[in-house]
């Protein structure tokens, strides 16, 4: 038990020095582009329910989410799998969109992202 009050006691004092604008979290998660085909929405009682299924029931796009510790946050990042720029796409001010064939956060698109990050920080 000491070693884990003495192991909280030195963070604290390494992140006192430490502006929480310069302390950030990021995660990423798939983001659905339609809903399950066996869900959908209707008044309670009713008898028959019509799905309307687009067929990308399975389709999704990968999102980064970022904040600082002082809760500032990061333009959300989203990955589209695909090789060319979306002609005539413009994302709004707190989107920024990259472009990859596999859509897959790999050590590649870690480096990417890494960038990016500096990038609006820099920016800000």
């Amino acid at each position: 038990m000491e070693l884990i009050s003495s192991f909280f006691a030195d963070c604290g004092q390494k992140t006192d020095k430490v502006s929480l604008d310069s302390i950030y979290a990021m995660d990423e998660m798939a983001i659905r582009l339609d809903s399950y085909p066996s869900r959908t929405y209707e008044e309670i009682g009713a008898r028959r329910v019509s799905a309307v299924s687009t067929g990308h029931e399975l389709a999704k796009l990968p999102v980064a989410l970022g904040i600082s510790a002082s809760g500032k946050k990061l333009p959300l990042l989203v990955i589209v799998p695909r090789k060319t720029v979306l002609k005539e796409f413009v994302p709004p001010a707190n989107v920024v969109v990259m472009y990859k064939t596999n859509a897959t956060f790999d050590s590649n698109m870690f480096l990417s992202v890494c960038n990016f990050i500096i990038d609006s920080l820099f920016k800000c």
